[in-house]
This record gives C-alpha cells, structure tokens and sequence, in this order.
C-alpha cells in the first residue's frame, strides 16, 4: 500500500490529465458557444437605419453596377444551389448505400456550407432587387413562393 502512495505522489506531478486534454480550450469553446447562442436569441434593432438609396450613395454605386452586382448574385446562388443539390443526391445515393457513413457525414457538410452560400447570394439579390436594406427572412421566403405583394 504503502508503494503506491509514494508511486502516486512520484508520478502525479508529472501527469497533468486536464492540460493534455486540453480542459481551459474546451471551457473557453463552452462559454463562447453559451455566449453565441445568447445572441442568436437576442433581437435587436441597429441604432441607425440605412436606407437603400444613402447606402448606394455611400458605396458610390451606379444603377449599372447594382444590375450586374444583382446578376453575379443570381448566378452565384444557381451555382451553388446546383453544387448543394449535387452534394445531397451523392451523399445519399453513393456513401448511404454502400455504407459510408462518415463520408457521407463529410458530404453533408459540404452541402450545407454549399446551400448556406446560395441562400446568402439570393438574399443579396432579392434586397437589390427590391431595392431595400432590412428585408426579413420571411419576405425573402414569400418572394421565393412568388407572393411579391
């Protein structure tokens, strides 16, 4: 009994289990995450409120910039909107059916970060094209169904 006391007292000095795990990144991960969902829940309105026209003025854009901007934004959803489709028919159809689950893990992730991506480029393109800041998700999502009153 005696032997394992001085061989913990000998060995507990150099073991030190919380930093090899790294016990203070995933504390400081904790809080931020704590923090980051406090804010998703906060609303909270901006102090001042840009209109679309002193923000073009502002960014010193023409109407010709803010068409071919509003293209490039289309575009960019369609690609990739294509490329997050492409992604979930290949996750499922390849990695699920042959039993893949971590690559099709992998290629869910890349869809969603793909469908993230065209879902902010169409947002841009529905606030140009109707030519005003502070649109909600939900007047996108009406625009998207075709209910442009």
């Amino acid at each position: 009994m005696k032997v394992f006391r001085a061989l913990g007292r000998t060995i507990k000095p150099l073991v030190n289990f919380p930093k090899w795990m790294g016990l203070p990144y995933l504390v400081d991960n904790a809080r931020a995450i704590k923090y980051m969902g406090k804010q998703l829940a906060l609303t909270t309105t901006p102090e001042h409120q840009e209109t679309f026209e002193e923000a073009k003025a502002r960014q010193g854009l023409t109407d010709q910039a803010l068409k071919s901007r509003a293209r490039q934004c289309k575009f960019l959803a369609l690609l990739f909107s294509a490329v997050g489709v492409a992604s979930l028919c290949y996750a499922f159809l390849f990695h699920l059916a042959r039993g893949h689950i971590l690559a099709m893990c992998m290629t869910l992730m890349v869809a969603a970060i793909a469908l993230c991506q065209a879902f902010r480029n169409h947002f841009w393109y529905f606030q140009i094209k109707q030519q005003r800041l502070g649109c909600s998700v939900r007047e996108w999502f009406s625009y998207l169904l075709g209910k442009r009153g």
